[in-house]
């Protein structure tokens, strides 16, 4: 009898298991850690999700991940991209694990051509996500979308310094570019881009090498007559250099305006925005950044430093060294992206599950209608918070922060409202905390960027002869003195006027016309 209760069970087991779904994940990409989107730093996350996924759906999907690292020699993105589609073409032709069974999605962190990516899997019809390093592709042709769960996206983060500006009026600015690394320069183009959607904008661009830039001087002086908004797109170590320069200039004591955009809070590639560095400078750029405005991603529940999040981050840097034989720590383990790379393989299992349920399995073997039930939809699973738009790109909520304080601590006080279609809304006043407490600062000063405007130079005047009813008097004989002009030309105009209308007729009052007309009268030979 027990033998027979055994087998029964086998048995029961072996068609538990025939009766899976198979998914394959195919994860192209490159292994050395040379950016965040390096498959050494996710594709242990995508792991981990894989098996956590295979515990939470026992018995329906067995998911499984492949990793297409490409040849050797790919060491970079820029590299990888070059291989992406043949090395993903190449998979899915020659190397899928059940093609004729299965399911299968690509999911990459990075370093893949997303456009020619896209077109292969649009005519597979299966479904392409991205987790770190996206840049929107170019194919338009009817298929699945890419669905972009990347952390902090170019496109959102410019259009939020775009709407700071027009929230505040500020219309005229004068925006630093550094060119390495590349975000900023895909930053400042999404930003120009864009901006000429609005005429009213004007935005002076300087692109530059800030690692050989030993001084800022001559930025100030070019920014200094032509703008009171500065909109710095580098590293904060330089930004903190440029700050401390222009507070020697008494350009830090609330006229100007200075922006920049923190995409990633990741000190070791990104560098620290922070007033304190431990050196001499401490204290002015302490007082500096206070003119300073920061566009970043809001973390309410600071979730990657969560309990669970630094469980997950163990787990990956041990995975890194079973998948890859790689070792790095948690400083240079970029944790955000990490959480974003887990937390997609965990929403696609989730939508599979979903999908099977309501639909069926044919539905899910078709990745243009599932694609649809990505869009437009928030997930949470305890360590990211993803809404996904219904162009297929993650909407992280950005806010604006400023430092106040006698220590200069970051608040927020504008914040993106995802039922206001994410436009910045306020939540804080810092009219108390600007220097010179005069909030906001106008886009241009009252008397002008060069101190050159007539009221201006009027009252200048009036300060050197110490007597206030000069400028009056001033004003009043300069009235008069239009007014007399006003006068001549309307009767010199009448007058000639009259003449014209009674040429024939030339009285003595004629002489009373300033001599509007000249007769000459040519001598006959």
């Amino acid at each position: 009898m027990t033998s027979l209760l055994f087998l029964t069970l086998v048995v029961l087991k072996i068609g538990e298991v025939s009766s899976m779904i198979e998914v394959e994940i195919a994860c192209p990409g490159f292994i050395p850690p040379a950016s965040i989107a390096a498959l050494s730093y996710i594709a242990p996350a995508f792991q981990a999700a894989v098996e956590d996924s295979n515990r939470i759906y026992e018995g329906i999907f067995n998911f499984t991940l492949t990793v297409i690292p490409g040849p050797a020699t790919i060491r970079d993105t820029f590299s990888s991209r070059d291989v992406s589609a043949y090395e993903v073409s190449n998979w899915y032709y020659t190397k899928r694990a059940h093609p004729d069974s299965g399911l299968t999605a690509v999911i990459s962190p990075g370093g893949v051509d997303e456009s020619s990516v896209h077109q292969l899997t649009a005519a597979w019809n299966i479904l392409l996500f991205v987790t770190v390093g996206y840049s929107a592709s170019t194919y338009s042709i009817s298929g699945p979308p890419v669905l972009a769960t990347t952390y902090v996206s170019v496109h959102f983060t410019g259009m939020a310094c775009l709407d700071l500006l027009s929230i505040y009026n500020w219309t005229t600015v004068f925006m630093v570019v550094d060119e390495t690394p590349p975000i900023h320069t895909l930053l400042a183009k999404e930003i120009m881009d864009n901006s000429n959607i609005t005429s009213k904008m004007i935005i002076r661009r300087r692109n530059v090498m800030l690692r050989n830039t030993t001084s800022f001087r001559p930025l100030l002086d070019e920014m200094q007559p032509v703008a009171r908004v500065v909109l710095f797109l580098a590293r904060p170590d330089y930004l903190r250099r440029f700050l401390v320069e222009a507070s020697t200039r008494n350009m830090t004591n609330g006229d100007y305006v200075y922006i920049c955009a923190e995409t990633y809070q990741l000190q070791k590639d990104f560098g620290n925005m922070s007033w304190a560095y431990g050196d001499t400078s401490d204290e002015i750029a302490r007082e500096a950044f206070k003119s300073l405005l920061v566009v970043h991603p809001y973390d309410p529940q600071q979730l990657s430093g969560s309990q669970r999040g630094d469980q997950l981050a163990d787990r990956c840097r041990k995975g890194a060294k079973d998948m890859f034989n790689l070792t790095y720590s948690s400083y240079d383990q970029p944790m955000r992206d990490v959480l974003a790379g887990y937390s997609t393989v965990a929403l696609f299992a989730k939508v599979l599950n979903e999908t099977l349920s309501s639909d069926g399995i044919n539905f899910i073997r078709d990745g243009r209608a599932l694609s649809g039930r990505f869009l437009g939809r928030m997930f949470q699973d305890g360590l990211s918070d993803i809404y996904i738009d219904n162009s297929g790109i993650r909407h992280t909520q950005l806010v604006v922060s400023h430092f106040t304080g006698n220590m200069s601590e970051r608040e927020v006080f504008l914040i993106q409202s995802q039922g206001r279609s994410f436009q910045l809304e306020k939540i804080g006043n810092i009219c108390m905390a600007w220097p010179g407490r005069e909030w906001p600062p106008p886009n241009e000063p009252l008397c002008g960027y060069n101190n050159d405007k007539m009221i201006c130079l009027m009252n200048h005047a009036g300060s050197v002869f110490g007597d206030k009813e000069y400028v009056v008097t001033f004003i009043v004989l300069g009235l008069v003195g239009l007014a007399v002009a006003l006068i001549y030309f309307i009767r010199r105009e009448l007058c000639t006027k009259r003449l014209k209308d009674k040429w024939w007729d030339i009285g003595l009052d004629a002489g009373f016309c300033f001599a509007a007309r000249t007769w000459s009268v040519k001598s006959a030979n």
